[in-house]
């Protein structure tokens, strides 16, 4: 019944319409207003939704040109011919840029999707706690309402594998049917992509990366730092010779960053649409990269085993599969009976046995 909604979520998508999504007894209800009158509805049942996927990042392009165009637009006040109360339009619309970033990178998206990988639904909503309580509350009812039998093989401890760059921890868990892949920040900024088992294939990769800018910079720097120098003390006093050990650390600690810290290599592997990369690995964290294509390697691996089961029975399609995680590693001998236990039950159950 409509009148066992909890929870409501309601999100404006264009100017006079809005999205109301509801929980009710059976399933995500989904509901378009324009202009006050109802257009659109949908049932989203419950057992119909498989996993989510939501990306809520940094933009440091836009961010990093802000920054430097609100640095000129300030640094201008100070050149002569230049009037303060000209540059008042530039710093309104410089203001209004900041404000409007901030007010993005609130919003987080999150996408729901079947079994098959087709998009259901995308919900936004901010970072608040009403926004992450209504989440919490419809995944409880997905898992609530999802075959019991599959409950158990998502239940099953198969492993992953954890990395942590900085600031940043990146992770891979392997839930059955599907790869998790998850990105969180310190500083709330997070992503979540989910790809079933099979998608996942050869080749592996490390894809570099060298900050070829900075790099070209700081050799450009190594070389014209000393005669800037000489030049400035010869020309104007010996008063710029007290510059240079500042300089030099400077120069030393920029070059240090850009070298241990922005160069390096992710690892990636391939998926039937795409690629998805691990966090940039500094080049020399070499067994970091080691552990990742190895857990990489295992599940490609496995991938391509279930990939080639060729039957057409449910059951004995799941006790194979299984043995598959048991023999490749993933599941202890215990785990594997009981859930090998739990799969005679439910096909004696099924079949009225």
């Amino acid at each position: 019944m409509e009148s066992e909604v909890l929870i409501r979520h309601e999100e404006q998508v264009h100017p006079g319409s809005w999205v109301a999504y509801s929980l009710s007894a059976k399933g995500l209800l989904q509901e378009e207003f324009t202009s006050g009158v109802k257009t659109h509805s949908e049932l989203i049942f419950y057992d119909e939704i498989w996993d989510s996927c939501s990306v809520r990042d940094l933009p440091k392009g836009r961010l990093g040109l802000l920054a430097v165009v609100t640095v000129l637009g300030g640094a201008a006040v100070f050149i002569p011919p230049i009037a303060w109360y000209t540059l008042l339009p530039a710093w309104l619309v410089c203001l209004a840029a900041w404000v409007m970033l901030f007010m993005a990178l609130k919003v987080v998206p999150v996408a729901l999707y079947d079994y098959e990988g087709r998009e259901l639904a995308t919900l936004h909503g901010d970072s608040g706690a009403n926004f992450s309580a209504f989440l919490e509350e419809l995944e409880k009812r997905i898992r609530k309402a999802r075959y019991p039998l599959q409950r158990v093989f998502e239940g099953l401890n198969l492993g992953g594998c954890n990395l942590k760059v900085g600031f940043k921890m990146w992770s891979s868990t392997l839930l059955y049917d599907r790869v998790v892949f998850e990105t969180k920040s310190r500083w709330g900024f997070s992503s979540r992509e989910f790809f079933a088992l099979t998608s996942l294939r050869a080749p592996l990769r490390l894809a570099w990366r060298i900050p070829k800018i900075p790099l070209a910079a700081a050799v450009t720097a190594s070389f014209s730092i000393a005669p800037a120098f000489s030049f400035a003390a010869a020309s104007t006093g010996s008063g710029w010779i007290a510059l240079l050990p500042w300089s030099l650390v400077g120069f030393s600690v920029t070059s240090w960053f850009v070298v241990l810290w922005e160069t390096g290599a992710a690892v990636s592997v391939s998926t039937m649409k795409d690629s998805v990369a691990t966090l940039l690995l500094p080049w020399w964290r070499v067994e970091s990269r080691r552990e990742v294509l190895r857990w990489f390697a295992a599940v490609v691996e496995l991938a391509d085993q279930v990939d080639a089961v060729r039957t057409e029975d449910y059951w004995e399609y799941h006790r194979i599969k299984l043995k598959l995680l048991k023999d490749a590693g993933f599941l202890d001998d215990w785990p594997y009976r009981s859930a090998l236990a739990r799969l005679n039950i439910h096909e004696r159950a099924e079949l009225g046995l």
